[in-house]
């Protein structure tokens, strides 16, 4: 009855941790857009931009980010763009990376797509994060040599399969226009399911080594069903490495530590059984 008591207990234990867990993830507040002005001691009407993540590569260590142009007040501007009335250029970067885009009279203003290199690695999967930075400033002309034109940034924080944060930061010394911070992590839910299948891949080592250990010890008899039960195994843990969420390059931390180790443990187990039932296996 202890046992029984203790196993409940700790089950009920796990399914409190279970049902908090995915709680906590529906009480997260949910992004929206937000807005960012620069002030300057002008009276020329703000460029609005919206600028919005649209691709994080950890490979790279790039994140790619659309900007779009109006003359027009309000934070959607930028889905309906005005045509300028002069020309205007904006320049972007990273302080590697440097973009200039050309805003002509009377044209419509294109989308552009700028990539922000950032910090991290990938080899921190799946709990790596990355950060950037980018300076976004404007000037009247197709130069950035007239008159300063004050922006208003309208960020947009969601991207599938990852959490961003676009924050304001205070300008380095010598830095014209408005910086920004950008912040790039996975999800919770995704953090948990890949450790979750990672678990589940050294729980199915450890089957499969306790076999093979148990078996050659001749702790308990051979079944010759075993054989295709570890050959299984042997198949189902690359399996799960190929379905884990944002699935990254073979060699991260993870695999080294877990996956490419129980792969190790299994062959060692079906070794091992192959080897009992070949001594001790039953003649024809």
């Amino acid at each position: 009855m202890r046992r029984v008591l203790a196993i409940s207990l700790a089950l009920v234990a796990i399914f409190a941790a279970y049902m908090a867990f995915f709680a906590g993830l529906c009480l997260q507040p949910e992004t929206s857009e937000t807005a960012v002005a620069e002030s300057l001691a002008t009276k020329t009407a703000p460029l609005n931009i919206f600028l919005e993540a649209t691709q994080v590569d950890p490979v790279r260590q790039a994140i790619s980010i659309s900007l779009d142009f109006s003359t027009e007040a309000g934070p959607r501007g930028a889905h309906y763009p005005a045509l300028p009335d002069r020309d205007i250029t904006v320049h972007a970067s990273d302080g590697d990376y440097v973009l200039d885009i050309v805003l002509g009279a009377g044209s419509a203003a294109p989308t552009t797509i700028a990539q922000i290199g950032v910090n991290g690695s990938i080899s921190a999967y799946p709990f790596d994060e990355y950060r950037g930075e980018v300076t976004i400033a404007a000037w009247e002309g197709k130069k950035p040599e007239g008159e300063r034109i004050p922006i208003r940034l309208t960020l947009w924080e969601r991207l599938a399969g990852w959490e961003i944060d676009i924050l304001a930061r205070a300008p380095a010394p010598g830095e014209v226009g408005l910086g920004l911070e950008i912040r790039a992590k996975r999800p919770l839910a995704q953090i948990y399911f890949a450790s979750l299948v990672y678990a589940v891949m050294a729980v199915i080592a450890l089957c499969g080594l306790t076999i093979g250990v148990l078996a050659i010890a001749g702790l308990r008899r051979l079944e010759a069903a075993l054989t295709g039960a570890l050959a299984a195994m042997l198949f189902a843990v690359p399996a799960l490495r190929n379905v884990m969420p944002g699935a990254p390059p073979l060699g991260v931390k993870a695999d080294a530590f877990v996956f490419l180790s129980a792969q190790m443990a299994l062959m060692i187990g079906l070794a091992f059984f192959i080897i009992a039932w070949a001594r001790r296996g039953p003649a024809p």
